[in-house]
């Protein structure tokens, strides 16, 4: 199976929020009724826990409780609850706005109510991802890593790149599709995309970096990664998919690395609309040394430079076997800048089954240093890798 195909994960949680709030919360009448199945035992707090008589205040309850990690709790609400049933999604819909890591670390929350117009009784009960001890581990542990990675004399340049390498290097793919949270990518060192997009977030974050998470989809199925800011421009990072799989304990990729979206959009999708653009290509100070980092990795074998190419220059590769079509794609096969800035390629199989066709969807910039990458997880016809990866310099012609 192609190691991004492995890494789709039933990312249950990550379907359209407003969705999953329609669908989960429901609304009783003033008498409780019998609330929804949901397979498992519903506990509600039996004791009202506090009274409240604005929504600014039953905001800020909701806020807490759900930042403490509250399964059940219960509000008297003193006020008008005409339009109650209406205004408390929205008020919900408000507090994960402002923190990307509570709403993704949030499964489900559902509420009822009992009482008189006026003077009503709030029941919610909530599934998040963590625990409450979880996440102080979570809070704890990443400020433990984040003092040993980083110094007060880093840029946001080298914070992202340090962040970056840890969770990428320490945290592998969950093929078991089990472990969802930041909490297991730290604890038990395996998470799918949603753990390493959580744990990237609140690294980042904690660092005094800028970012978001992103739900959408890679490959026709559903993903998370995150956004990130770095100076004036926003980027994607995607710490999943520059994760191998199998697991290689140490090894770092750079392919979905400060990507704009012109380049994500050949293999994710996500509602734009609902994000800030990533519109500028990175350029990485000198001092990062990216594309040092990329050759590293694919140092396996160099073949011969190639300069002076046209700029819609096709190159087609050849093998000794048969090659799988299913990991012919440019996820395996591709072409970089030396700044580690993915160029558009259109990769399919060759008629004959052992050869490549690598097709640039734009005209390469002229005067440019490129790198043609071959990822070691391109497979024979008989389910075996490369016996090692391999990557060519080339140059376009002014």
């Amino acid at each position: 199976m192609h190691k991004n195909q492995q890494k789709k994960g039933p990312l249950k949680t990550l379907i359209p929020l407003l969705l999953l709030l329609a669908m989960l919360q429901f609304f009783t009448p003033p008498l409780f009724g019998t609330p929804l199945s949901t397979g498992r035992p519903v506990v509600y707090a039996a004791e009202v826990q506090k009274t409240l008589y604005t929504l600014d205040a039953l905001e800020s309850a909701l806020f807490q409780s759900l930042y403490n990690r509250e399964q059940g709790f219960n509000i008297r609400y003193v006020g008008d609850t005409r339009r109650l049933e209406t205004e408390l999604p929205v008020i919900m819909e408000g507090i994960l706005q402002d923190d990307d890591y509570l709403r993704y670390s949030l499964r489900s929350w559902r509420w009822r109510w009992s009482g008189v117009p006026g003077d009503i009784k709030l029941d919610f009960l909530v599934d998040h991802l963590t625990t409450r001890d979880e996440d102080i581990f979570v809070r704890e542990e990443t400020a433990r890593i984040l003092n040993r990675i980083l110094t007060p004399a880093m840029d946001d340049h080298q914070k992202v790149r340090a962040i970056h390498d840890y969770v990428v290097a320490t945290v592998a793919y969950d093929t078991s599709y089990q472990e969802y949270s930041a909490y297991a990518a730290l604890a038990n060192g395996k998470a799918v995309c949603q753990g390493y997009a959580l744990l990237t977030y609140k690294m980042l974050n904690n660092a005094g970096v800028e970012s978001r998470i992103i739900s959408g989809t890679a490959w026709g199925e559903n993903h998370a990664w995150n956004l990130v800011r770095v100076g004036e421009n926003w980027y994607h990072l995607d710490t999943t998919w520059n994760s191998p799989v199998p697991n290689v304990p140490g090894r770092v990729l750079y392919t979905y690395y400060n990507r704009t979206d012109a380049a994500m959009r050949a293999t994710h999708t996500w509602q734009q609309d609902q994000y800030p653009a990533a519109a500028t290509p990175y350029q990485a100070p000198a001092n990062m040394q990216l594309n040092t980092a990329i050759l590293t990795t694919y140092a396996g074998e160099n073949w011969p430079s190639q300069p002076g190419q046209p700029a819609d220059k096709m190159w087609t590769i050849r093998f000794n076997q048969r090659i799988d079509p299913g990991t012919v794609n440019n996820q395996n096969i591709f072409v970089t800048d030396k700044e580690a800035n993915l160029h558009p390629v259109r990769v399919h199989a060759g008629d004959d089954g052992r050869s490549a066709h690598i097709v640039p969807g734009q005209n390469y910039p002229a005067g440019a240093t490129l790198y043609l990458l071959i990822d070691g997880d391109l497979l024979s016809q008989g389910g075996k890798a490369l016996a090692k990866p391999a990557w060519m310099e080339f140059s376009i012609e002014n």
